[in-house]
């Protein structure tokens, strides 16, 4: 059970290890620059979904976020959207997070950008984005509570309305 385990243990290690070497150039982007423009994918969907997992790496909190855009990275992701198109947040199976317990957007000089994300049922969150979305990105915050420990994780990703030239 414990070479098992341990086993079990080293790959998921490996794995985030992996996974956080692969997204450390898109940790380091300008978050104007969107998960899209690094992989010359258009913004095509109308509903988006952005996943998230909870680990403790080296001692810090983390999450890995990834959306359906193909978008995957630790702590800080920029999910591209279109106007009137709908974001959902959610939890990945085995995330180690109890609860999602609030998603709201950061207010940029007193101006209301968007709407904050709603909670639809259990630890699901929804946006709505308007029609007329205006082209720009938005910083907004999650604030997680894990399983284990009860511990809060807060972390600041992005959502980036791209100007129309730059969606299908």
């Amino acid at each position: 059970m414990k070479k098992t385990l341990s086993l079990i243990t080293g790959i998921l290690f490996v794995t985030i290890g992996l996974h956080t070497q692969s997204c450390n150039n898109l940790d380091k982007r300008n978050p104007s620059e969107s998960s899209s423009d690094t992989n010359n994918v258009k913004v095509n969907k109308k509903k988006v979904e952005i996943q998230m997992t909870y680990f403790k790496w080296h001692g810090g909190k983390h999450l890995l976020l990834h959306d359906s855009n193909g978008g995957a990275v630790v702590d800080s992701l920029t999910t591209d959207v279109k106007p009137g198109s709908t974001v959902t947040w959610k939890l990945d199976n085995h995330s180690g997070i109890k609860e999602i317990d609030s998603i709201y957007f950061v207010r940029n000089n007193h101006r209301i950008v968007l709407d904050d994300p709603k909670r639809i049922y259990g630890n699901q969150f929804e946006l709505k984005i308007p029609e007329d979305a205006q082209p720009d990105t938005f910083k907004y915050i999650i604030i997680v509570i894990t399983k284990k420990l009860n511990e809060i994780v807060e972390l600041d990703p992005y959502i980036r309305v791209p100007p129309p030239q730059d969606t299908i």
